[in-house]
């Protein structure tokens, strides 16, 4: 999973984030793009790019989060640009989560660069996760360079008929029936499915 693609979708407090949050923790090396600008459980915390990209120059081990509530748009775009930059120099492999990912590069063009991005990802050692409340707010193009989606409860009936459309009629009913905090991993490229219990993680603010 340290190289793979993945997505991470789900309703707001569905657990979507803090699984995502949890197993990045079990990565050497990983930065957490967060929109809120709350999290602070991060060793490296800091509304600058640059410092962030410094923090992934210096350390062969590193967890760093990016405030990025300030940004929108191209602005989030041109900010992640030197923290890919130096995750590409660094050789080693690093994980780039982007959290609400359809909500801070809202428009057609900042998808498809993000997507251009996770699809030579393996080439330069770098894995995306992404991270949103509706599935169909990421583009099928950036969907198609997750190995696995990681799929929360949903309130939205658009979203379940698109894994009904996307990976079968099985996968949409579990999707339908799952228990709070239970999450259906599904891999993308088999359409095989498995119901997953919560992810614990003691300790994570």
């Amino acid at each position: 999973m340290s190289r793979s693609n993945l997505i991470f979708t789900g309703a707001r407090g569905s657990g979507k984030s803090y699984a995502a949050r949890a197993l990045a923790r079990r990565r050497e090396c990983y930065v957490y793009v967060d929109p809120t600008s709350t999290v602070s459980s991060m060793t490296y915390t800091d509304t600058d790019p640059r410092k962030i990209a410094g923090v992934v120059e210096k350390y062969n081990t590193f967890d760093a989060c990016l405030w990025v509530g300030h940004l929108q748009g191209p602005e989030f775009e041109e900010a992640l640009r030197p923290i890919i930059a130096a995750a590409e120099r660094k050789k080693k492999w690093v994980t780039i989560i982007i959290d609400e990912v359809g909500v801070i590069t809202p428009g057609r063009a900042q998808l498809d660069s993000l997507e251009r991005s996770a699809r030579m990802g393996r080439h330069s050692k770098v894995s995306y996760w992404f991270i949103s409340q509706r599935s169909v707010d990421v583009s099928q193009n950036l969907r198609a360079q997750c190995e696995r989606q990681f799929c929360f409860r949903t309130g939205s009936a658009r979203d379940v008929e698109q894994i009904k459309r996307d990976y079968g009629k099985e996968a949409a009913e579990s999707l339908s029936r799952l228990p709070p905090h239970h999450y259906l991993i599904i891999d993308t490229q088999t359409r095989e499915t498995s119901l997953r219990a919560p992810i614990k993680a003691p300790g994570m603010a």
